[in-house]
């Protein structure tokens, strides 16, 4: 991962992450949350997310909020799709739509 100490103990920090998503919600999506639509794009590893919303019945973004999976074959990218997910999950749909993916 890293040369220096501190990026070590950060990759390790990222798999222990990755590790701990995968022991509490499974390592596989249902057949319906897979696909090419969902893998990341430009990723060496691969890695799925899946987006969901309880929209049904909400008319503002403000009270929809957002539930995100996924599945990476990579322990490290594992760890990051688990930051993304515990950054994401719930949050409201309006929120996350101001959340800006190059910063």
């Amino acid at each position: 991962v890293g040369s220096s100490e501190s990026e070590k103990q950060a990759g390790l920090r990222l798999v222990e992450m990755g590790d701990a998503m995968v022991a509490r919600i499974g390592q596989d999506l249902p057949p319906n949350l897979v696909g090419e639509a969902r893998r990341v794009p430009g990723c060496v590893s691969v890695v799925s997310v899946a987006v969901e919303t309880d929209a049904k019945g909400k008319s503002e973004a403000s009270q929809v909020s957002v539930s995100v999976r996924g599945t990476a074959d990579a322990r490290v990218a594992g760890g990051m799709l688990a930051m993304l997910v515990e950054g994401l999950e719930g949050q409201p749909a309006d929120a996350v739509l101001r959340v800006d993916a190059e910063e």
